[in-house]
């Protein structure tokens, strides 16, 4: 039987740099809507070592702050069409200022 992905909630925006080299999105746009496909590409080994990083995200004592997150920059499509940034957000706390958005337990 294979493993089942657990649930999470994810949010997409476009980005722009902005005046201090910095991508984000505009605060006024709104976020994209639709059906995307990504496909990961990699051996057994890649996948274990982003698995270990992702456990060393989730086993990181954030017990004092609810915003705890990190960037994933530059990861970029494999013809270099498409960059992704991807922002991991971690709240154990229960008071970050995206909770409405967390998946709900």
């Amino acid at each position: 039987m294979p493993t089942e992905f657990p649930h999470v909630t994810f949010l997409m925006a476009r980005e722009y740099l902005d005046e201090d080299g910095i991508w984000n999105p505009r605060d006024d746009d709104p976020h994209l809507e639709g059906g995307f496909q990504v496909n990961v590409l990699g051996t057994r080994e890649h996948y274990l070592r982003l698995a270990e990083a992702i456990r060393e995200f989730a086993e990181q004592d954030t017990s004092s702050d609810g915003d705890h997150h990190e960037h994933f920059e530059g990861l970029m499509t494999a013809d270099g069409k498409v960059r992704l940034h991807v922002i991991l957000r971690k709240d154990d706390v229960g008071d970050s200022i995206w909770k409405d958005w967390f998946p709900k337990k």
